[in-house]
């Protein structure tokens, strides 16, 4: 039988690879149907469906992960999750209301002369997010992974279906996002009956003001994230065309192969930070998960980088085949993103979230000025390279106040040698060979990395991290 330890972050992992890679598939067959204009579309609303959730999630989840993670009573979980999900409902029914109410008037401020039916179906996902995010979050906190899976994969293979059949009548940005809104509500209705089951409604407005004191600076900090990732469409689809927000998303798409890689780890890691952090040696724990994310971290931004021109090249028509210069740089872009959600620990230890808050909007301060400089001279180019600016920044921002806050003896030796190293090799192989023979290379060097991997496994590995450096 395999180990809970194994099979329940491989269940994450099909659960992430699944949606994600069922996305990623869908991709080519949603190119050819629709025109790059439509295509642009389809962007700048799902940039606004970013924003949305941000809004509409209000850190809910992470204040789920600190409040209940935090105590060991189980009754107690039960209880403070209760309470928050209470309030993630009712901003649901809220959100609802005000969407119905003055959605409509959104119309002429999103660029794209989009229809307004596209934009409330897409607001009416958004609406689901809280009820979505919560339930979600309450099953990995209690490692409930086949249950996680079911949500997560059910959900993605509906709209893919309901995608393929609503396409055939109506090739346009409307059909997707009735497919979204569909499958949206499936998911929400399977979740809202697993979480009735270990949670009822309840009220308590003492705490309720707790989450939100805790929530709001991760709200800001969300919506600050949106200039990093969604306000670059706007951008784009303002000093360009809608094409090349096309060309930008697809290229975004597969640079999103960086997280779909590292996120079986995340989303069993970033639940369980806390509680590993109360342990008897939680430090050093903590040390070496961060340790072993970053590492998965440099192979799966290696990994992008090497093999998704050849899979650009095969999968999408060729007047989408331009996103090939812009995606290397994004998938950079991304690795910053998430080594960011990685080191950035010491911020979310308080009561308070103010820091994360800060340093969000100094990111979004970079990247805007960033933009705004590089937009108009290198286009979508441009863009990528902003977000590599801001993100980076920002991780050098989170990496620094977190230690201060909760120090780690982090093996920067090892770390910036690694990050080396994978630099310089993507660097060469893509430069210097040709798509095919950058996947053959790529992967030999897995087999490579791996094989290392197996003969430095168990204590090695600690021997080695203890003797990296420290910060």
């Amino acid at each position: 039988m395999i180990k809970k330890s194994l099979l329940h972050p491989l269940l994450y992992g099909l659960s992430i690879a699944l949606m994600k890679g069922i996305s990623l598939l869908m991709l080519p067959f949603i190119a050819h149907y629709l025109s790059p204009d439509e295509f642009g579309k389809v962007e700048i609303l799902s940039s606004l469906t970013v924003i949305g959730s941000v809004l509409v999630g209000l850190g809910l989840e992470d204040s789920l992960y600190r409040f209940a993670g935090m105590t060991t009573h189980r009754h107690k979980r039960r209880y403070l999750a209760s309470v928050i999900f209470t309030l993630a409902s009712v901003i649901t029914v809220i959100s609802i209301v005000v969407i119905l109410l003055f959605g409509a008037y959104l119309q002429p401020i999103i660029p794209g002369n989009i229809p307004t039916q596209a934009i409330l179906l897409a607001l009416s996902i958004v609406a689901l997010e809280s009820m979505i995010s919560v339930p979600l979050g309450w099953l990995r906190m209690n490692d409930r992974a086949v249950a996680f899976f079911v949500a997560t994969t059910g959900r993605v293979i509906l709209q893919a279906g309901l995608t393929l059949v609503l396409l055939q009548y109506a090739a346009d940005v409307t059909s997707i996002f009735i497919a979204g809104l569909l499958s949206a509500l499936a998911q929400m209705v399977f979740l809202c009956v697993l979480q009735l089951q270990d949670c009822r409604f309840t009220l308590n407005f003492k705490l309720t003001k707790r989450v939100f004191s805790y929530s709001l600076p991760i709200l800001i900090s969300g919506l600050v994230g949106f200039v990093l990732m969604g306000l670059d469409r706007w951008f784009i689809a303002s000093l360009s065309t809608l094409e090349a927000v096309a060309i930008y998303g697809v290229a975004a798409k597969f640079a999103l192969g960086v997280v779909l890689l590292l996120q079986p780890y995340t989303m069993w890691w970033s639940p369980q930070r806390f509680q590993a952090l109360q342990a008897p040696d939680g430090t050093t724990q903590v040390v070496q998960k961060i340790c072993l994310g970053l590492g998965i971290l440099t192979v799966a931004t290696f990994v992008v980088i090497t093999c998704s021109t050849w899979l650009v090249g095969i999968l999408m028509p060729s007047q989408y085949h331009a996103a090939i210069s812009v995606l290397w740089v994004l998938a950079v872009a991304m690795a910053g993103k998430e080594a960011a959600e990685l080191v950035n620990i010491g911020c979310f230890i308080h009561d308070s979230t103010r820091l994360q808050m800060h340093l969000n909007i100094m990111g979004a301060i970079i990247g805007v000025l960033a933009m705004s400089l590089l937009i108009p001279m290198y286009g979508a180019v441009g863009a990528a390279w902003a977000l590599v600016i801001a993100q980076w920044s920002k991780c050098v921002g989170f990496y620094y106040y977190s230690q201060q806050q909760l120090p780690l003896a982090y093996p920067l030796k090892l770390i910036v040698g690694a990050l080396a190293l994978m630099s310089t090799l993507a660097a060469v192989i893509v430069w210097q060979f040709t798509p095919f023979s950058q996947v053959v290379l790529c992967v030999i060097c897995l087999i490579i990395i791996a094989g290392s991997c197996w003969w430095l496994r168990d204590t090695q590995w600690s021997l080695i991290i203890n003797r990296g450096g420290s910060c």
